[in-house]
């Protein structure tokens, strides 16, 4: 058994307190340098929480998963023709998330580029497709795929914070 002097273990000490130590993860395990979680929400500092770029510990903070249900509604319905048909259809939206109040503001924060990728999507949808059987239950998964894919691009959590996106209201005519 070799005996470890003591300059490769004052060698391996600095090396370690060069390299940072250890480093804060997501959910899978990817490196979240410079990010730990959000702070316990408080109400009353609602309107310092609206500005996240003046607080950078906001901004950059990663939302804890807290069992509770919340609700983002969108602002506005989406109003489109059905593709090859002088019908429209028109929807509202509410994004579902098991985060604290900070998911909630980064789902608000990124609903335009969500109502764009949801756009998208219900414009290649045609009048028989509206009477299909597992419409609104397939468009409902591919929408909560397509906020998690925007929230991920924008924030890199390495996590699902949208568990849902509910259609909260749908009339074609």
């Amino acid at each position: 058994m070799k005996i470890i002097r003591l300059p490769s273990v004052l060698a391996l000490s600095i090396l370690l307190a060069a390299c940072g130590g250890e480093e804060e993860t997501t959910a899978d395990g990817s490196p979240q340098s410079g990010r730990g979680a959000c702070p316990v929400y408080d109400a009353g500092k609602k309107a310092d929480y609206a500005d996240p770029t003046k607080n950078e510990d906001i901004r950059l903070c990663i939302p804890q998963q807290t069992g509770v249900i919340l609700y983002h509604e969108f602002s506005e319905p989406i109003l489109v023709n059905l593709k090859n048909s002088r019908k429209m259809m028109q929807m509202k939206f509410a994004a579902v998330t098991k985060h604290d109040n900070f998911a909630l503001a980064k789902i608000a924060s990124h609903e335009m580029s969500m109502r764009s990728a949801f756009s998208d999507r219900l414009l290649q949808v045609d009048e028989a497709e509206t009477g299909s059987a597992g419409f609104r239950t397939k468009l409902q998964t591919e929408f909560a795929v397509a906020a998690n894919s925007i929230v991920e691009k924008y924030e890199a959590y390495g996590f699902n914070v949208v568990e849902e996106v509910l259609i909260t209201d749908l009339v074609v005519q």
